[in-house]
């Protein structure tokens, strides 16, 4: 349809495979700050993307896209060269040319569920805009030393109640290995640590535990922290 004869609005959907629905990101206005990003994920299933697009008539007018992206069917996205793979998705991903935002999705992580929520801020400027996703979960610490092998794991024993938050900066996406900033925190209860005092605790006690760090992947993870 048309509005005040000063543009045209365009709206389609489209319902088929979730690589389709992942040029979204790659197509649209939005692929400016962060089409590069496609690149590092793996996606898998059926997805529904519904697409606005008011078409100026005017030249120095621009173009206004936005959307929302579903999965009516099982789905999974993971991240390249890592051991994160989200299946069972559902909820909703809505887009505008230069913003993302999910409030509650659900999924699954390694067979347990997991909530997740994104945000983009300072939206309009390339060089400071930021892409946040947080996630929330109880891992077992089995699982943990499967997907993470490492011999700290050997002193813990239960199911670590986790949040974390993963930040992109969007100047970023166009690098090979796109780095992440990461803040994760954990009141440890129901996890056991068989360690001496100070460090050891039993699973029914709680300690905030306060990580962050810095991950390129395939290249390098750094991480500071402490544990009240």
């Amino acid at each position: 349809d048309t509005r005040d004869d000063t543009s045209m609005r365009i709206h389609g959907e489209a319902r088929g495979p979730f690589t389709d629905g992942l040029r979204a990101l790659t197509q649209t206005p939005l692929a400016e700050d962060l089409g590069p990003l496609a690149r590092v994920m793996k996606v898998s299933g059926q997805s529904h993307l519904a697409l606005d697009i008011d078409l100026p008539f005017h030249h120095d007018a621009h173009m206004s896209v936005s959307g929302r992206l579903t999965w009516p069917e099982p789905a999974a996205l993971g991240i390249l060269d890592t051991p994160f793979e989200l299946t069972a998705l559902k909820g909703e991903v809505r887009f505008t040319g230069q913003s993302l935002e999910a409030r509650d999705l659900g999924a699954q992580l390694w067979g347990r569920p997991v909530r997740l929520a994104i945000a983009s801020e300072g939206v309009g400027d390339p060089d400071t805009s930021i892409t946040r996703i947080e996630a929330k979960a109880q891992t077992p610490s089995e699982e943990l030393a499967k997907r993470f092998p490492s011999a700290a794991w050997r002193p813990l024993s239960g199911t670590l109640d986790w949040a974390l938050e993963a930040s992109l900066h969007n100047r970023d996406v166009s690098q090979q290995s796109l780095p992440l900033d990461l803040r994760l925190k954990s009141p440890l209860q129901g996890l056991a640590i068989d360690l001496p005092a100070p460090l050891g605790k039993p699973a029914a006690s709680a300690r905030e535990l306060d990580l962050r760090g810095a991950l390129i992947p395939g290249q390098s993870l750094a991480i500071s922290g402490h544990l009240g």
